[in-house]
């Protein structure tokens, strides 16, 4: 009997370590795997570190700097959202953080959205003289058998100074279009970068700041989203009965990138639908409706037994564009007229009414999804062959 149970004790020890084999219990190769971790870590940790201390480098001897600038940077980084062969580069997030003492807390590291295919790039930025110095990554630089950096990494390494003010960027759009946009002096970057390092040195508040980051640049639409949503929670705020949102975009334009980003209403939520218009939709629509920008509900989120109230919001740049001369026939033009308009929008951020109007729908600025045939929840609205501009009357017929 006790030969049985000691033969049994050394099976069960056997099949303990084959399952610990299978399962990764060997600590031996979870210590390696994690030494791996640690040497990549260090690697983009270091790449981040040299591009803070090259840029720094240039910065300091470059004209109009200021001794103590360090304090003032701001870094630009496409760093996480970039991948190289297979591996995501976020660590180089903390190399910059170290080195120059810029974070997300601080508002001074713009984690800014990228493809994974993008180049890996970083921008550091001293908003007082407004030099900024440009490190796009050379690949082959990288060897990731070894994890090691080269002592020269960087493909391109550029210094321009791009303050939005009459002294310097806009004295002359001209040359930092040719110097810039046509030679891609920041790696096809440009608009992006001017667009994103002015607005944050101009204190652009946060919850704009997150949008623009996702949508990649900062340009009016990406501020028109951001007005609409102060709007709606000026005007339109969520109650308890109506406690969520429903977003039907209409026509979608940058905008919606802030709407999705500020009210977490995004399409895979079933938050957020969107309603093209052709050019023939376009001439249809009444006067009324020309400067449309989307229906807006708010309802229970009951799909058995929704209850929802809606509102239709128009915006209108046309006073914007004609202070920013928006129509001056340049080869810039494209760049430099929403490049004034981003600033200039900057000043009326708490001011939607300036921009933002209701849309009657029978007489009333809002409307029940009872008052809809047809319509029983707001996802109805963007069922195929459905013509929400139609359902609200705010098309000509013929």
């Amino acid at each position: 009997m006790k030969r049985k149970i000691g033969l049994m004790g050394i099976g069960l020890s056997v099949l303990s370590l084959m399952l610990c084999y299978i399962w990764g219990c060997n600590s031996d190769s979870d210590s390696t795997a994690q030494e791996i971790q640690d040497v990549e870590y260090e690697m983009w940790a270091n790449l981040g570190d040299k591009a803070a201390k090259e840029a720094i480098d240039i910065l300091s001897n470059a004209p109009e700097t200021k001794s103590a600038f360090r304090e003032d940077l701001i870094v630009l980084t496409n760093a996480g959202y970039a991948v190289i062969d297979g591996h995501t580069t976020q660590a180089c997030l903390d190399g910059l953080r170290n080195e120059t003492g810029a974070s997300v807390g601080n508002t001074r590291l713009i984690n800014v959205h990228s493809a994974s295919t993008s180049p890996l790039w970083f921008f550091l930025y001293e908003k007082n003289s407004g030099n900024g110095v440009y490190c796009e990554t050379e690949t082959s630089a990288i060897n990731l058998s070894n994890f090691e950096v080269a002592d020269d990494p960087f493909a391109q390494v550029k210094l321009y100074n791009i303050k939005a003010d009459d002294e310097h960027l806009y004295a002359n759009f001209s040359e930092a279009n040719e110097e810039l946009f046509v030679n891609k002096g920041f790696g096809g970057n440009e608009f992006r970068i001017i667009s994103i390092a002015n607005a944050v040195a101009e204190g652009a508040p946060y919850d704009l700041t997150r949008a623009f980051l996702y949508h990649d640049h900062f340009c009016p639409g990406v501020t028109s989203g951001y007005l609409l949503v102060k709007y709606l929670e000026k005007h339109f705020p969520l109650t308890e009965t109506y406690n969520k949102y429903f977003i039907l975009s209409i026509p979608p334009w940058c905008k919606d990138d802030a709407l999705i980003t500020m009210l977490n209403e995004t399409p895979g939520k079933r938050g957020y639908g969107v309603f093209h218009l052709n050019d023939e939709d376009k001439a249809k629509l009444k006067d009324e409706a020309k400067n449309i920008a989307g229906i807006f509900f708010r309802w229970n989120g009951d799909s058995n037994n929704p209850m929802g109230e809606g509102i239709v919001l128009s915006f209108d740049f046309s006073e914007s564009k004609k202070l920013n001369n928006w129509g001056e026939d340049t080869p810039w033009n494209w760049w430099e007229s929403r490049f004034k308009m981003d600033i200039w929008l900057l000043d009326y951020l708490n001011m939607p009414e300036d921009f933002v109007e209701v849309i009657p729908f029978n007489g009333n600025n809002t409307f029940f999804l009872e008052d809809l045939e047809g319509i029983t929840q707001p996802s109805d609205m963007v069922r195929p062959g459905m013509n929400p501009l139609q359902l609200l009357g705010l098309q000509n017929q013929g």
